[in-house]
């Protein structure tokens, strides 16, 4: 898809489930951004990801990941997020069922609500030591094994792991209120 010049407003869900391979954003418009062809719509003012496609080369420079970004693409079996992303909104890759490797950064503070609900091929993940937010069915359906919160880690949102039928070990800090 090629989002044009003359585009003002994407909606959260817009092209959720379109499986999309390949995005570019005219380099006249002035409220979205495909930074070094990133394969993916920067928000410029806020600067996150706000749709992603499996391609998607992320930006050094993204704080966050916004809500859907990812959600329901069946292509995208793995994905890197570089150091400075600091949150993932809500349902941000939420039923990527082909899901299996994700890497996160030191930089990660916060994963939202749903962010790897229905990751059904998720069998591990290594939480970066600053996250302190864990959002609600964040992992629920997924293939984890086990999970270790974060040392820093101070909320659990019900529900995090929620539906892990293979969940065999979990580990929670004591700072966990």
């Amino acid at each position: 898809i090629h989002i044009p010049a003359n585009v003002t407003e994407i909606e959260e869900r817009t092209f959720t489930g379109c499986n999309l391979k390949y995005i570019s954003v005219d380099n006249n418009n002035e409220r979205y951004d495909s930074r070094n062809s990133c394969n993916a719509v920067i928000e410029t003012e806020s600067n996150r990801l706000i749709i992603g496609s499996a391609n998607a080369n992320i930006p050094a420079d993204i704080k966050g990941i916004g809500a859907y970004a990812f959600a329901a693409n069946g292509y995208l079996t793995s994905i890197t997020i570089p150091e400075g992303v600091e949150y993932f909104e809500d349902y941000a890759f939420y039923d990527c069922w082909n899901l299996t490797s994700v890497s996160l950064p030191q930089s990660l503070r916060e994963i939202g609500n749903y962010a790897f609900n229905y990751c059904s091929n998720l069998q591990s993940i290594n939480i970066p030591e600053n996250v302190t937010w864990i959002g609600s069915i964040c992992f629920g359906h997924s293939a984890l094994t086990s999970f270790t919160f974060p040392q820093n880690t101070e909320s659990v949102s019900w529900a995090s792991l929620a539906y892990c039928d293979n969940l065999e070990k979990v580990e929670i800090p004591a700072s966990v209120q």
